[in-house]
């Protein structure tokens, strides 16, 4: 009743709760229940609609020294572990009305060392005059020196919590305003998504070629977005579900959206073909330019380093064809030089029926097998140098193998092979008394040929005889 009648104009009393509906359980963190058990709980609302909530605690001066710091105890948890959040939106001003003044005084430094700041504690020493308790300035809060009225202390333990609402609005309200300003310019969503295309972001709802335009677009670009790189962010912006964390909405694009990000990505390919045609006219297009090309053939985009490194790829493919070209030049010289060496150690007629060709395919077999060849005046042929996969190109065509496939499955190496008047060359094995194989160096073979005596008049001793009289018209012929 006094409280009904005492407040301030403009206030009011919206609720008062005895002890057993003020009561309030929690749990410890160690899982035990405690309670807190006030005299009364009340709710004041001001004219502006805020309510102002208060625990009352009643001592006519009956409680113990003991007691008191129990409840101080008590309510110095309940503050420590917020368990007024259950039923308040901020934590209750304690409101201590006891008998005397040094009552007031001892409650209020048990309350400074249980319960610390956690909890508004206000202390007076009017237990018998209630009236006057409602609207005199003789309440003691911290170290007992301040005092004021009763509307001053609830109206200090709901600041807090009015201040933290004054900071979400204006964060709110600041949110509120960037998210427009997101949506609405381009410039400050390239801003905004520049960290964010580093990681893969937005490759599922956008495709991987729209992301990488996007990050083409932003990443290193001091001057101003041109049409297309507006309209593409745009439309990214009318995607973003929340554009201040640069979250997608879970949706597909739509057609107008497709259109604006393929038209971002098809700008950037003809850019980067266009730097490739200006490097392929200074350097020729080689390997890397060629992958370079295939990729972005493919529906794909280069990173802006790739792009940035296409002159030294460039260079890279012009020095490695020059090389090439210089190898195979060696290569060629030697395999002409075995060529004449393999055919020396051969019969006169075996030789001219086989063939230069077949000899220059013998050279080429043996290069791809790693024989150990005769090489003048050097330990190595110039073409082993480099690498066989990339040295020796011109080895993997067709030439070789036809020569070889005209010369039939034959060792034209042999310094021991012999001629039959069939003009076929048979290659002798020969082999030491311990059964292994004998290997002769190159400048102990020694060419031999021998011709099978046939019978006067027959046949084969006219073709034999017609065979000897053309290898020796050729061998003039060439004199």
């Amino acid at each position: 009743m006094v409280l009904k009648t005492g407040l301030p104009d403009g206030t009011h009393l919206a609720a008062f709760d005895r002890e057993a509906e003020a009561r309030e359980t929690f749990t410890t963190y160690a899982r035990e229940e405690r309670a807190i058990a006030p005299d009364a709980c009340i709710d004041v609302a001001e004219a502006d609609g805020r309510r102002l909530f208060g625990f009352v605690e009643l001592d006519l001066g009956t409680m113990a020294h003991r007691q008191l710091k129990a409840k101080a105890t008590g309510y110095g948890e309940y503050a420590r572990l917020e368990a007024w959040r259950h039923r308040n939106p901020f934590c209750p001003a304690l409101l201590f009305i006891t008998t005397s003044e040094k009552r007031a005084r001892s409650f209020l430094a048990a309350s400074e060392r249980e319960i610390g700041a956690r909890m508004l504690v206000a202390c007076i020493g009017l237990a018998r005059d209630l009236r006057r308790c409602i609207v005199a300035p003789e309440w003691m809060v911290g170290d007992g020196e301040q005092a004021t009225d009763l509307l001053a202390i609830l109206r200090a333990a709901r600041r807090p919590y009015d201040e933290e609402e004054a900071r979400e609005d204006a964060q709110r309200r600041e949110e509120g305003a960037e998210r427009d300003r997101l949506r609405s310019d381009p410039e400050t969503l390239a801003e905004r998504l520049r960290g964010e295309l580093r990681y893969g972001w937005g490759s599922d709802q956008l495709g991987q070629p729209a992301t990488d335009a996007l990050r083409l677009s932003l990443e290193g670009k001091g001057g101003a977005l041109d049409e297309i790189e507006r309209r593409a962010l745009e439309a990214v912006g009318g995607m973003l579900a929340e554009p201040i964390d640069a979250r997608l909405a879970d949706r597909e694009p739509t057609p107008s959206e497709r259109e604006a990000l393929a038209a971002l990505v098809a700008h950037h390919r003809a850019g980067q073909l266009a730097r490739l045609e200006e490097v392929v006219g200074r350097f020729g297009e080689g390997p890397k330019v060629r992958q370079r090309r295939r990729w972005l053939e493919s529906g794909e985009l280069m990173s802006a380093d790739s792009v940035d490194e296409l002159p030294r790829d460039g260079e890279q493919d012009r020095e490695g064809a020059a090389e090439q070209e210089r190898l195979r030049r060696d290569y060629l010289r030697w395999r002409e030089w075995e060529a004449k060496r393999l055919a020396k150690l051969q019969g006169f007629i075996a030789r001219h029926r086989t063939g230069h060709d077949a000899f220059l395919a013998e050279v080429d077999r043996g290069a791809l097998r790693g024989d150990r060849l005769s090489r003048p005046r050097a330990q190595a042929p110039p073409w082993r140098s480099a690498p066989r996969c990339r040295a020796l190109p011109f080895l993997r065509g067709g030439d070789a193998e036809r020569a070889a496939n005209r010369a039939g499955e034959i060792d034209l190496r042999s310094g021991c092979d012999g001629a039959t008047p069939s003009g076929r060359i048979a290659a002798r094995r020969r082999r030491d008394h311990e059964g292994r194989q004998h290997k002769m160096a190159a400048g102990e073979l020694k060419p031999t040929m021998s011709i099978e005596h046939t019978e006067p008049g027959s046949a084969l001793d006219d073709q034999l005889r017609r065979e000897q009289a053309k290898a020796i018209f050729d061998l003039l012929a060439d004199q």
